[in-house]
């Protein structure tokens, strides 16, 4: 129940939603006084979410700092997050990566320059289209072409958000790589609430953030200016601060 109402409550309460539920309000309401004020509020939302500098300001102050590399330790396991395929794209011959693909790249040059010693993909089993290849089949092949043996390449098929990724991944560490502190990968603004989960269940884990929304700093005024890009941006953020408040309340991170 959990699983299908984080995939559904989501689409109801993000941004795009409420503005497009507020515009039928404002057009079908009989009220002038009521409509002007719904369409002001509105309005000021729409500039609020879609400036490019709130917007990456609000990133600077969520998503984890990057790690050097040469600051990284040694870890037994690097467990990497799925996400960064993009499904139903054919053929099917190839993997297709969309923006999140830092989580793999990044991860083949940990294992090369040693700061891990093996990998473990986590999910995602679940698929709206069954003709999609799974993310962790699409991470293995990339890892096995870029020179990973097999033998340090393993797979957690069937968790299906970042709770479960922290569950299914504990039986697995704690019979495989007993007694040791892993390395979560995943997404700089995802860091929060994947080692919140990992931290919960009791694995001993560090993060390494990747796929950074932000940019430096800066004043320039076309940054002031609305992009439809940065309402995606503040979309993305308002997502996650949602789902890492309700894994809060859920007692889950």
């Amino acid at each position: 129940m959990f699983f299908f109402l984080s995939k559904t409550l989501y689409l109801l309460i993000m941004p795009m939603t409420w503005l497009v539920v507020g515009l039928c309000w404002a057009v079908l309401t009989k009220y002038e006084r009521r409509r002007k004020k719904i369409l002001l509020f509105l309005f000021g939302s729409l500039l609020i979410l879609s400036n490019p500098f709130l917007a990456n300001e609000l990133f600077l102050w969520w998503e984890i700092p990057a790690t050097p590399f040469l600051e990284v330790k040694n870890y037994e396991v690097g467990i990497v997050l799925t996400g960064f395929a993009q499904e139903g794209r054919k053929p099917t011959d190839r993997v297709y990566l969309n923006k999140a693909a830092d989580r793999v790249i990044h991860t083949i040059k940990l294992y090369k320059e040693h700061k891990i010693k093996a990998i473990l993909i986590c999910g995602a089993e679940y698929q709206l289209d069954i003709e999609t290849t799974p993310d962790y089949r699409s991470a293995r092949e990339i890892f096995i072409q870029a020179g990973i043996p097999d033998s340090a390449i393993f797979v957690e098929p069937h968790s299906r958000n970042t709770r479960e990724n922290a569950l299914l991944s504990k039986g697995f560490l704690t019979n495989k790589f007993p007694n040791q502190r892993y390395l979560v990968i995943t997404s700089a603004f995802h860091v929060r609430r994947a080692k919140g989960c990992f931290d919960k269940v009791g694995l001993k884990v560090d993060t390494f953030s990747v796929d950074f929304t932000t940019h430096n700093r800066s004043w320039n005024p076309i940054y002031f200016i609305p992009r439809e890009d940065a309402f995606a941006q503040s979309s993305r953020l308002f997502q996650e601060l949602l789902g890492y408040c309700v894994y809060k309340l859920m007692g889950y991170c």
